[in-house]
């Protein structure tokens, strides 16, 4: 009678439709190999329907999802009276709960030596798509009915256990339930637990006073107690296999990660917590639902109603004219019927509103724009997200202006026009990568598909046959590739040295602008990897100038990228190089060091 863990899904499988007293007896539930996403909703629907009970009813609710649950029990429920063993059933099943509760509050405190509660984690639940967030829910949902002894009956002891409600505010209400358990845990560890969430109201009325089966009061509360227990070991295991699954997925390795992993990385890599939450706030300026009625200007939110379209434009334009109300298309008739379905005219194209809601990753490279004032950012697809940016010379007049112009109506038309011609030179930038920043081609038609939601390689390859026939393919060459560094704040503060700047709150921020701790930590600062990375006993390089003169430590993985940077100071006033400065003193540009050091004299 003591629970019977097994990983086994076919097991799983055979508990639900075969072995199980509710699915499919009392509500439909489709086949968890079938669709696991629709699998869960069933449950949701399920358990909502007997969680309330009947009005009127005693034996509804609670009592008969107890009742049920408990008649599983016939060896128990046939006789008078407990022997010893049954006794050390319960006993030993109290003990693998407790055990159980210190492992998941252990794994909330801390998980793979990394604190799980830092704020990447919850940022990263809320920047993934809502499939992955679902996909959470099901894995944490399935592993715990594998490790009960009821299978996935058990589910229907903890109705508070609804995928919605978990779900909400981006994964809000899954985070909620943990922070309420490491809460209780500060106030009386398990028995807090027990006394708050495990015997909530809902599962305390299922005990009707003792009334509920037809046994002795001893046996009444034995199966009781147990049935409390399988309550409390499945909301335990629900929880700390969800933890385990945002755990890994968010620190785990890119190999197989998926897309949407892959954009919360970046964004968490280059963004810090207050600008995530800026980023989060745009979101709604960056989508459909900011666009305006074109008749009396008001938006989605503040009149609270779906808004019509204009047929036409959408089928033959593929174009958003929005309306509030039949009455307002009806009212703006006389003003849009000279443009309807031939051009694409409105109050918010006007306004430079995006026609098209911007992807998370778009967002970032929206943002990324504003901090640093680069062209484009691109970004390695390797163990670290670490950014690029890609540039005309300043002699590139032309070819930038073309940029500009392409990049300025992507940005807002939902036809994408000119994505085509931002995805080659960016090709082209890399083709002449001097940088090593490992991106391929490969790597920015895949970028470009996450941030615009289109087939980019078709796209790409059109616009190069094109090229090629006119024998013109170095049309839009140019772009220089360089590791990313911010603009410093205006508004920073720094030491009497101005060397120790404080960055703002929004300011673009990486892993690799913070000062290292010990060799280990150091980063190149052109490629950004670590000796760790090298693996092959690579010694990190300093450079002697900055070394001597200042007293700051810019290290490089060989001697040779010194020089280059050496070289572009000595060419240029601006490097592109991100760098570090040894014992955590801050950020500053090396070539800056290299001008203010007496190793650097001016041309």
């Amino acid at each position: 009678m003591a629970s019977l863990p097994t990983n086994n899904i076919e097991s799983a499988r055979l508990m639900n439709e075969r072995g199980s007293i509710w699915a499919n007896v009392f509500f439909p539930v489709t086949d968890i190999r079938k669709n696991r996403q629709r699998w869960v909703r069933d449950w949701d629907k399920g358990i909502a329907k007997f969680y309330q009970g009947s009005p009127g009813n005693p034996y509804s609710g609670a009592v008969a999802v107890f009742c049920l649950q408990a008649n599983q029990m016939q060896n128990v429920l046939c006789r008078k009276t407990l022997d010893s063993i049954d006794h050390q059933r319960l006993r030993e099943f109290k003990e693998e709960c407790q055990k159980l509760y210190n492992g998941v509050v252990s794994t909330l405190r801390i998980s793979s030596n990394k604190p799980l509660f830092h704020e990447d984690q919850r940022e990263w639940l809320s920047l993934v798509s809502l499939e992955t967030r679902k996909d959470i829910i099901c894995e944490g949902f399935e592993q715990a009915g594998c490790h009960s002894w009821t299978g996935h009956d058990a589910r229907m002891l903890c109705p508070e256990l609804d995928s919605n409600s978990l779900l909400k505010g981006h994964g809000k209400g899954l985070f909620d339930l943990y922070d309420q358990i490491l809460e209780l845990d500060g106030d009386g560890g398990l028995e807090k637990f027990k006394s708050v969430v495990v015997m909530s109201e809902w599962w305390r009325n299922a005990w009707a006073n003792g009334t509920v089966l037809r046994a002795t009061p001893e046996v009444n509360r034995f199966c009781y107690e147990f049935v409390t227990c399988l309550r409390a070991e499945y909301l335990i295991d629900f929880v700390i296999n969800t933890i385990k699954v945002i755990a890994n997925r968010c620190h785990g390795s890119n190999k197989g990660i998926s897309a949407d992993s892959f954009i919360a990385d970046r964004v968490l890599w280059h963004l810090k917590p207050s600008a995530i939450q800026e980023l989060q706030e745009e979101k709604y300026w960056n989508s459909r639902s900011a666009l305006t009625c074109e008749n009396c200007q008001r938006r989605p939110k503040d009149v609270g109603v779906k808004f019509k379209r204009c047929d036409r434009c959408k089928r033959t334009l593929n174009f958003d004219v929005r309306y509030c109300s039949s009455a307002c298309q009806k009212a703006d008739w006389p003003e849009h019927k000279a443009h309807c379905g031939v051009e694409k005219v409105s109050k918010n194209r006007k306004a430079y509103r995006p026609e098209y809601s911007y992807t998370v990753a778009l967002q970032l490279q929206v943002k990324l724009q504003d901090l640093t004032s680069v062209n484009y950012i691109l970004f390695s697809r390797r163990k670290y997200p670490v950014g690029y940016e890609v540039s005309y010379f300043d002699g590139d007049d032309d070819k930038s202006e073309v940029w500009w112009d392409s990049l300025a109506t992507l940005l807002w038309d939902a036809e994408k026009p000119g994505l085509e011609i931002i995805a080659k030179c960016l090709v082209d930038a890399v083709d002449d990568d001097d940088v090593r920043s490992g991106i391929t081609r490969e790597d920015i038609i895949a970028q470009l598909a996450e941030e615009y939601e289109v087939d980019v390689g078709h796209m790409l390859e059109k616009l190069e046959a094109k090229l090629a026939m006119e024998d013109d393919v170095d049309r839009y060459k140019g772009m220089i590739i360089q590791p990313l560094h911010p603009d410093q704040d205006e508004n920073a503060e720094s030491d009497s040295d101005g060397l120790d700047v404080e960055e703002s709150s929004s300011q673009y921020s990486s892993p690799a602008m913070q000062g290292p701790k010990s060799r280990q930590d150091r980063r190149c600062g052109y490629c950004y990897r670590t000796p760790d990375d090298l693996g092959d006993g690579t010694r990190f390089l300093a450079c002697a100038a900055c070394k001597k003169g200042l007293d700051l430590g810019f290290f490089y993985c060989s001697k040779g990228l010194i020089g280059v940077v050496i070289k572009s100071a000595a060419e240029r006033w601006k490097i592109w190089a991100v760098v570090e400065i040894d014992e955590g003193m801050g950020a500053i540009n090396h070539e800056d060091a290299l001008w203010q050091s007496t190793y650097l004299i001016r041309d």
